[in-house]
């Protein structure tokens, strides 16, 4: 079909035809044609010739690239966007594979009909040029994918009583940024045949930002349309129920698994009186989830937070390590309450694991300085000496410090999405704990190698601090979550270390210091502790690496806590306040893009 007004329409509302004068644009769909993809099928392949642009009239597809051994997702193309522009300018073969993610339809424009269009109209080659150096900086600063989401199916699972009620709670969050319908089956009258219905439900994408298609319990048709048409699918399940698969999970995963494509979410319906999320593990180790959330119903926040983790538009805080200083964190997570910002998913590495974890375990800013006061809150506390052989400490006091505080939780069941790091001294990498005891990852995360003993991974590997191989694991939370906007807070600062009592000639007897002190973590006069010295150590040891990973976040905060000692864990209040006074100075300075995402 070519040359009709529907084209004409469709390319109207296209960023990248937006600005062209009707009567050009006339020209230019009178060319054109429109294409049906189904879900699955291919529209280009990688090195073929760049023979047509395609706009997205409605649908998603997936770019793929060739890699050793198969091929890797580079992106995501959603309704509004262009294919295979920037080939036809270039006079180069095509760049990707692109398959449709679902049902789709497309505007095609033969590669020479599009040249001849800019030709004849250079103002029009300036503003598309413009428009994909725009588009260029915009995909370096890694956007997420899911901005351009428009289509989730709700599949309800287990007992399956509260989905429909999750669907119209999720849809009502979603028409608070624009347009958004929930679809059910008896909104489509039964008669219309298949070509019909494509159009009815491509006439409900179009007239709305959004659609949340509520499926059937069991398979049938038209469960089958609302997972050809999604963008993203969530099953959605009570936590306390059964976790055995449900005959649409089955189908799904057997040997119908081709008819989904999409990402799948997992939503667990948590009870309204749960101090924390339940049985997460059990739910995970059945079905494959690329993201879970645990949901109050009543709870206006956690909706919210679905639904910006659906569509691209997550806050993201990541915490670096530094001791006591670490504390800080508690208080720029009251600075973020008072200006009204969320945070959606968190990860840190040394003490900002612990910090973070503080956050996603739900607790009010109170309990999160009592509860770190009643287990930090004594000078040099975590630290019980033992014979130096592996260790200064022994670490039963850390390790009964971090279990009293976080008990037998599983990273599964807390409220926020969180990780954090460890650094894997048997094989040289990072080690990035997602599941499993909260604890344990935590232990990990903070044993700062000569100061406290490491931590053996399930396979036998030896696991240290995280802060020395990253420190800052923003990079984590860049594949982590469908980050809007990832706020990286990093401690670095100056420490007061005395050096005056150091020899020039770098050779010193600890005896004699040792004669003057009982306890080797103080300092003596003029002298540093081996503490202060290894955690500082730990603190500084991948400053370059920190400086580039900064530049991948978009808000960079650096509370200044220079005054406060490594070990300063009798200040916590101090250190609380510092980082809240610096926090309500600094973060409205990003209102504008922490804000548009809420």
């Amino acid at each position: 079909m070519a040359g009709d007004g529907r084209i004409e329409d469709l390319l109207q509302g296209i960023e990248l035809f937006g600005g062209i004068a009707p009567a050009a644009l006339s020209r230019l769909s009178g060319h054109a044609e429109l294409v049906d993809l189904p879900g699955g099928d291919t529209l280009i392949r990688e090195g073929d010739p760049s023979d047509a642009l395609y706009v997205v009239a409605s649908g998603r597809l997936q770019a793929f690239v060739a890699v050793e051994g198969g091929e890797a997702l580079v992106g995501e193309i959603g309704r509004g966007e262009v294919i295979g522009e920037m080939g036809i300018l270039a006079q180069e073969t095509r760049s990707a594979t692109v398959r449709a993610l679902r049902d789709s339809n497309l505007v095609r424009i033969p590669s020479d009909v599009f040249l001849q269009f800019l030709r004849e109209q250079p103002d029009e080659l300036l503003a598309i040029a413009q428009l994909l150096i725009q588009r260029l900086g915009r995909s370096n600063r890694s956007e997420a994918p899911g901005s351009s989401v428009r289509t989730i199916a709700i599949i309800p699972i287990g007992e399956g009583r509260e989905a429909a009620t999750f669907a119209r709670y999720l849809t009502s969050a979603l028409a608070e940024r624009g347009t958004a319908r929930l679809v059910t089956g008896a909104d489509v009258d039964e008669g219309h045949d298949d070509a019909d219905l494509t159009r009815i439900l491509y006439d409900f994408e179009a007239d709305h930002d959004s659609l949340v298609y509520l499926s059937d319990r069991r398979p049938s048709t038209w469960t089958d349309r609302c997972l050809r048409q999604a963008d993203r699918v969530v099953l959605v399940g009570e936590a306390d129920a059964e976790t055995a698969l449900s005959a649409v999970e089955r189908r799904m995963l057997g040997h119908e698994a081709a008819m989904v494509r999409a990402r799948i979410d997992l939503v667990l319906i948590q009870p309204p009186e749960a101090s924390l999320p339940r049985h997460a593990p059990r739910w995970l180790s059945q079905r494959p989830a690329h993201r879970l959330h645990h949901v109050r119903l009543h709870s206006r926040d956690d909706i919210h937070r679905v639904a910006r983790a659906l569509t691209g538009r997550e806050i993201a805080l990541v915490l670096s390590g530094g001791g006591a200083r670490g504390i800080a964190h508690l208080g720029i997570f009251r600075a973020l309450v008072d200006l009204g910002i969320p945070v959606d998913v968190v990860g840190g590495a040394s003490f900002g694991s612990l910090a973070a974890a503080a956050l996603a375990m739900g607790w009010s800013l109170d309990e999160q300085r009592d509860r770190f006061a009643e287990a930090f809150g004594t000078q040099g506390k975590p630290i019980d000496l033992t014979a130096p052989v592996v260790s200064l400490a022994k670490g039963k006091n850390l390790t009964t410090g971090i279990r009293h505080v976080f008990g037998d939780t599983m990273i599964e069941n807390l409220w926020l999405r969180y990780y954090c790091v460890s650094s894997n001294l048997s094989v040289g990498d990072v080690a990035v704990h997602t599941r499993g005891p909260l604890w344990r990852a935590l232990r990990a995360s903070v044993a700062i190698p000569g100061l406290w003993p490491p931590v053996p991974s399930e396979s036998g590997d030896v696991l240290v601090d995280g802060g020395v191989m990253n420190n800052l694991p923003v990079d984590v939370m860049e594949g982590f979550a469908d980050a809007g906007a990832i706020v990286a807070v990093n401690l670095k600062g100056s420490a007061h270390l005395p050096s005056h009592g150091l020899p020039d000639n770098g050779i010193l007897s600890g005896w004699r210091p040792l004669a003057g002190r009982i306890n080797p973590v103080g300092k003596g006069p003029g002298l540093p502790g081996i503490a202060d010295l290894l955690l500082r150590a730990t603190e500084t040891g991948n400053v370059l690496s920190s400086k580039r990973l900064e530049q991948e976040a978009d808000v960079v905060l650096h509370p200044d806590v220079a005054e406060f000692g490594l070990l300063a864990f009798d200040r916590i209040d101090e250190i609380i306040e510092s980082g809240y006074r610096y926090g309500l100075k600094e973060l409205p300075r990003h209102d504008a893009l922490l804000k548009r995402l809420l």
